[in-house]
C-alpha cells in the first residue's frame, strides 16, 4: 500500500496537471489509473482520481461530472451496485460507500428513471429474489421515489400487485424489504397480509407460499 502512495502522489504532482490540460475526461483518466478493474476503494488512487475529477470539473464546468456518473458510465447501473456492496465490507470505505449509494440514488431520481426502469437496470428476476442483494437498494429506490412524490406508492404497489400475482413468494420478499421503511411501511403490511389471506384461502401452506 506504501508503494501505491508514492505512486498516487507522483501521479498528483507530475502527470494531473498534464491531463487537465490536455483535457482529459475523468472517465479515460479512470481507465489510465488502472481503476477500471474495480479496484477496492481503499486503494490510494481512487484519491488522486477524485482529485482530477474536481480539477477537471472546476476547469471545464459545462462539462462537469460526478464520481457515480463516470462509475455508471464504465461499470453499468448493476456493477456499481454490487461493487458497493462488497466494499460495505471494509470499515475504511463504508463512509463513503454510503455516500455513494445515496449519490446512485439521486441520480436514478434526477434522472426520473421510474422504479421498473431501475429493476431491469440492476437486471433483477422475479424468479431469483431470495438471495439477491441487489433488491435492498431496489426497495430503496422504491422508498426514495415514494419519499419525493408520496402520490407514487398507490401506483407502486397497485403494480407489484399485478405483475405477482402468480408469484407470492417473490412479492413477500418484496414486501418484507419495504416495511423497513416507514414511507412505505402500512401498504406493504397491507399487501402482504391480503396476499397471505389469500394464499390461506386457496389452501396452500405457508411453507407453500413462500415457495412460489
Amino acid at each position: 500500500m506504501e508503494g501505491t502512495k508514492s505512486t498516487a502522489s507522483s501521479v498528483e504532482d507530475d502527470v494531473l496537471p498534464f491531463w487537465v490540460n490536455s483535457r482529459k475526461t475523468p472517465d479515460e483518466a479512470l481507465v489510465d489509473l488502472r481503476l477500471d478493474k474495480f479496484s477496492s476503494l481503499d486503494n490510494p488512487m481512487w484519491s488522486t482520481w477524485t482529485k482530477y475529477m474536481g480539477n477537471y470539473n472546476e476547469r471545464y464546468p459545462d462539462k462537469a461530472t460526478t464520481r457515480i456518473a463516470t462509475f455508471t458510465r464504465i461499470f453499468g447501473d448493476e456493477n456499481v451496485v454490487t461493487f458497493l456492496i462488497a466494499s460495505k465490507a471494509e470499515d475504511a470505505t463504508k463512509r463513503l460507500v454510503t455516500k455513494l449509494e445515496s449519490a446512485q440514488l439521486k441520480m436514478w431520481l434526477d434522472g426520473h428513471e421510474s422504479v421498473q426502469n431501475v429493476f431491469v437496470k440492476l437486471r433483477l428476476s422475479r424468479e431469483d429474489l431470495y438471495h439477491n442483494p441487489l433488491l435492498n437498494t431496489w426497495v430503496s429506490y422504491m422508498e426514495v421515489v415514494v419519499t419525493n412524490d408520496p402520490r407514487e406508492i398507490s401506483k407502486i404497489f397497485a403494480a407489484l400487485k399485478i405483475d405477482y400475482k402468480n408469484r407470492p413468494g417473490p412479492l413477500l420478499r418484496i414486501l418484507d424489504a419495504a416495511m423497513k421503511f416507514p414511507s412505505m411501511e402500512k401498504a406493504a403490511s397491507n399487501l402482504r397480509e391480503d396476499t397471505i389471506f389469500t394464499l390461506l384461502n386457496f389452501g396452500n401452506p405457508p411453507g407453500r407460499c413462500l415457495r412460489c
